[in-house]
């Protein structure tokens, strides 16, 4: 099965080749306004946020306005302390929080046994998209994933799997979150 990492008794196996991979990318191609990520692509994404807010009071330490990207050349890479700064909104289809919690060391995100992740704290915007019958991630784990952010939607779908919805409704409801926070 492919998988962003492998979940270890104390690590994520593989989660440091994940963030070098994601941070290429964002090199290349970014910055981007946000993340759309699907199982443990959504705990990915999650993790994004967390780094994003880490970039915010990194930049707010160092008295750097967090609104406004810091200057750099056309395939100049983006410094690690701003990386995934710029992402706004988030939607977690089928997510989870990696367990145990992620918090921030030196080295970076690392698991941390006992660690909680606040609710309401992010100031970031968040759509989570679960289903009721979802074997895989149960929807309360989803919406536990969403309660970190302060302007957090639910759609929960009573007859919703472990899935990315194509119903008319759930895609017009990602659409019209995308648009109020990108547009």
């Amino acid at each position: 099965m492919r998988c962003w990492w492998r979940h270890g008794c104390s690590t994520f196996e593989g989660w440091d080749t994940t963030l070098a991979s994601l941070e290429r990318a964002w090199d290349e191609r970014g910055p981007f306004a946000g993340v759309i990520g699907f199982s443990q692509g959504a705990a990915v994404a999650f993790l994004l946020a967390l780094l994003a807010e880490t970039a915010d009071r990194d930049a707010i330490a160092r008295g750097v306005a967090t609104d406004e990207p810091e200057p750099r050349e056309p395939g100049e890479p983006t410094p690690g302390s701003r990386k995934f700064a710029s992402l706004d909104f988030f939607i977690l289809c089928s997510g989870y929080v990696p367990a145990p919690s992620p918090v921030r060391n030196p080295h970076g995100i690392q698991p941390c046994a006992g660690a909680r992740i606040g609710e309401n704290t992010s100031p970031r915007a968040c759509l989570v998209l679960a289903g009721e019958k979802d074997e895989a991630v149960p929807a309360r784990e989803s919406l536990r994933a969403g309660a970190w952010f302060r302007h957090a939607e639910t759609r929960v779908r009573p007859d919703g799997k472990h899935e990315v919805s194509a119903r008319a409704g759930d895609v017009d409801a990602a659409v019209a979150f995308v648009a109020r926070h990108f547009c």
